[in-house]
């Protein structure tokens, strides 16, 4: 197999899976990344409140979540996602359907009720925001029906983001196969809702990643697929955004075999056209699935962040920048480096990193939006359970900002404690 990593390595970034909790057989990831837009702010935009009136209550812990960032009411929105953490390396399920609000003025949560329909419990779906109409857009996802057994979703539901009501659109047309989160994007020129990739199996043991691509006209309800040379091959768990008039696609890995991927793919959004931008060879980030893209335009580059790696890091809290003009990538944080060797299964040393300071903890399947100015990181899944945090990345200053600290999920040795028997105790 093209790829394929020396046993000792490919076992200990098995392990690392495992201790995340990802799936029935957690080897392997099987969703995929979305894209996440803006509300354009107005003049009108509501002022700011006193934080002391507003309800406030603690999230779970929870990963394999999404949202989007409401710039008019200066908040990130979230949906869905899994909240319970692995117990002895075995993961565990609690698929939500709950819908919350993080005010960034006062930087608390608040629940918000969903009176009548809405999507339901589900968890790697894709969101983005139709700016033209102020709401959120979601696709796809899944449900657990059984053991090891999930339901796969192709529907499109719209929030308001003035109301926080939930309507199903009706589609026709050649709807994409049911899958988990793939790529979502807003085209707003094109006033459509793209979709790229994602697992299409139901299964907790088979992963089937496809490079299916549509497009849904959002004035008429009709889906159409894409059908466009030197598109990207198959995968899932990818990452994806939207800028300069194209939608960038990067990394991932088709199924259980691999391998994990690297490349980055620009589709023009205007010429309908495929171009390879990077094959992940030379200086590029690391193999991966789940991390996240961010389009950084006033400094032309796009920005990724974290995902679970095919090397003896597993997890990753790295950022690279992709300098969009010239087609290159740079390391702009290096993240944590790695110190040790596992001492069993799941079971690593307290200095099996050495952290890099002020910097979120390693993790993929995380909530991430963005503003014009920088990229946020909402909960996700690490080493050591899931998190609630919230992280903020400046675009001009690359340094990280965080706004609400975890709970859970986060190595002893970045809790300050001292007592540190083993990473995450």
């Amino acid at each position: 197999m093209p790829n394929r990593l020396p046993i000792t390595i490919f076992l200990l970034s098995f392990t690392l899976l495992i201790a995340c909790g990802d799936d029935t057989n957690p080897m392997m990831p099987d969703g995929g990344g979305d894209v996440d837009a803006t509300v354009d702010a107005t003049p009108d935009a509501e002022p700011m409140v006193d934080c002391s009136d507003r309800p406030s209550e603690s999230i779970d812990t929870r990963g394999e979540h999404q949202g989007v960032y409401d710039a008019v009411r200066g908040r990130i929105v979230i949906y869905g996602g899994n909240t319970s953490a692995p117990e002895m390396c075995m993961p565990r399920y609690n698929l939500v359907g709950e819908l919350w609000a993080f005010h960034l003025d006062c930087q608390n949560w608040e629940p918000i009720a969903q009176d009548g329909m809405n999507p339901g419990i589900r968890a790697r779906q894709g969101m983005t925001v139709d700016t033209r109409r102020g709401r959120a857009l979601l696709f796809g996802g899944r449900d657990r029906v059984g053991f090891g057994e999930y339901e796969n979703f192709n529907d499109v539901w719209a929030l308001d983001l003035e109301t926080d009501t939930w309507t199903e659109i009706t589609t026709s047309g050649d709807a994409p196969t049911p899958k988990s989160t793939p790529v979502v994007a807003y085209d707003e020129t094109n006033d459509r809702l793209l979709v790229f990739g994602g697992n299409t199996s139901t299964g907790g043991l088979t992963l089937t990643g496809t490079s299916e691509f549509h497009a849904l006209d959002l004035e008429t309800g009709v889906w159409a697929p894409i059908d466009a040379a030197g598109a990207p091959s198959p995968r899932l768990w990818h990452s994806g955004t939207i800028a300069g008039g194209e939608l960038y696609i990067f990394g991932g890995t088709p199924d259980y075999d691999g391998p994990f991927l690297n490349d980055t793919h620009a589709f023009d959004l205007s010429a309908g056209t495929w171009r390879e931008v990077h094959s992940g060879r030379g200086t590029a980030p690391k193999l991966r699935f789940g991390g996240e893209l961010y389009a950084d335009a006033a400094n032309g580059r796009l920005l990724l962040f974290g995902g679970h790696d095919a090397f003896d890091m597993g997890n990753s809290n790295d950022v690279w920048a992709l300098d969009i003009m010239a087609g290159t990538w740079s390391n702009v944080r290096p993240g944590d480096t790695l110190n040790g060797r596992a001492l069993g299964v799941c079971r690593f040393p307290a200095d099996f990193t050495i952290p890099e300071a002020d910097t979120p903890e390693r993790r993929y399947g995380f909530a991430h939006v963005q503003d014009a100015e920088g990229a946020y990181i909402i909960g996700g899944k690490t080493d050591c359970g899931n998190t609630n945090d919230v992280w903020r990345l400046g675009f001009d200053t690359n340094e990280w900002e965080s706004l609400r600290t975890t709970t859970e999920g986060e190595a002893c040795n970045r809790s300050g404690r001292t007592t540190c028997t083993e990473l995450c105790f």
